[in-house]
């Protein structure tokens, strides 16, 4: 019974996060849908390694900077532009410099303007920077950025309210995660890059997770009074691409 249930919030996972085609479930209650967020950084390591192996294969063939290219179009492309389309709903609704309430309506809109698709642009164009000078050894280096920027999004959901008063995406989350699934994918997730990295890069990599969800929370809280699902979107783009950077210079 409890394999079943764990593979039922695994499929509920991938299919939330991504296209790729697996069985779509039916009858499927509330409660499964928020304890499926365990298995969020297990899909960003998912995702890492799909990266990672696309880089790999091409690296030899087309050279560094294509190979990267490809890695992030494979990533995007999975993820069905789900979070980058967060980032550029943000970039409007910030660019627009309207109230609260305003700017909660243009991050509404099916249509980006030229702010929300220069931030786009940017956040990609700062994650093929960063992922071109990774060494291909490093698999380890691809791998956890999204596993990290899933964990910091299931803590933004458990701590930061909805700024919609509970409706749409961040009203189902927000402040509404199960506390037991919250510490199983914190502690899976954070004891895989403990065994897997250096300590000192763990103690950074874990210390810019924990500054970025702190800094996020307030300033999306000044901004817009809490969170939406696009919202929940741009900061994984955001820490996956710090992330990312951070293993490029390091």
């Amino acid at each position: 019974m409890v394999a079943i249930k764990l593979l039922k919030w695994l499929m509920l996972a991938i299919n939330f996060l991504t296209v790729i085609p697996i069985l779509r479930l039916s009858n499927v209650e509330d409660e499964d849908l928020r304890r499926s967020i365990v298995f969020f950084p297990a899909v960003g390591l998912l995702l890492g390694a799909i990266a990672w192996l696309v880089e790999r294969l091409t690296g030899p063939i087309f050279g560094r900077e294509i190979a990267a290219f490809m890695a992030i179009v494979a990533l995007t492309l999975l993820t069905g532009l789900l979070h980058l389309d967060g980032v550029m709903d943000l970039g409007d609704a910030l660019g627009s410099r309207k109230p609260r309430e305003q700017a909660l309506e243009i991050m509404k809109d099916s249509h980006v303007g030229a702010i929300g698709a220069g931030l786009g642009i940017l956040v990609l164009l700062g994650k093929w920077v960063a992922l071109k000078k990774l060494a291909m050894v490093h698999m380890e280096l691809f791998l956890l950025p999204p596993l990290y920027s899933r964990l910091g999004m299931i803590w933004i959901m458990a701590i930061s309210p909805s700024a919609r008063n509970g409706i749409g995406l961040s009203g189902f989350y927000a402040q509404k995660i199960p506390v037991l699934s919250l510490i199983v994918a914190s502690v899976y997730s954070l004891g895989l890059a403990l065994w897997w990295l250096p300590f000192s890069h763990f103690l950074i990599d874990t210390g810019l997770l924990v500054l970025g969800i702190a800094c996020y929370h307030l300033w999306m809280m000044r901004k817009f009074g809490g969170m939406t699902g696009d919202l929940y979107g741009a900061f994984n783009e955001g820490m996956e691409w710090l992330l990312w950077t951070l293993g490029a210079i390091s």
